[in-house]
């Protein structure tokens, strides 16, 4: 089973990101079957660290109940810009 992560999409009024896996299983025939497309939402309970990779910037992501193991690099435009979690690091990385 392969799972392919497709871009995140992030929900402006509560900070929710939803992340789509799409998970090809391969048949006995040798095709493959998109029949398994889930959708689950995560919530951003901080933003740890930032880093610039290139012209891009990446956010390490503290995952609302989850460890500090699942902490996550997500780019820049996954994030809305108007919102308190990023502001808030913002503020304090000045």
């Amino acid at each position: 089973m392969q799972c392919e992560l497709l871009p995140c999409k992030v929900s402006y009024s509560h900070l929710t990101v939803s992340i789509v896996l799409r998970t090809a299983s391969v048949s006995e025939g040798g095709g493959d079957s998109d029949d398994d497309l889930g959708e689950d939402e995560y919530t951003i309970e901080s933003i740890v660290a930032s880093k610039k990779e290139g012209r891009k910037i990446f956010y390490l992501i503290k995952w609302l109940g989850y460890p500090e193991s699942e902490n996550s690099w997500e780019p820049a435009a996954n994030i809305p810009k108007h919102n308190e979690v990023l502001k808030e690091y913002m503020e304090s990385v000045k």
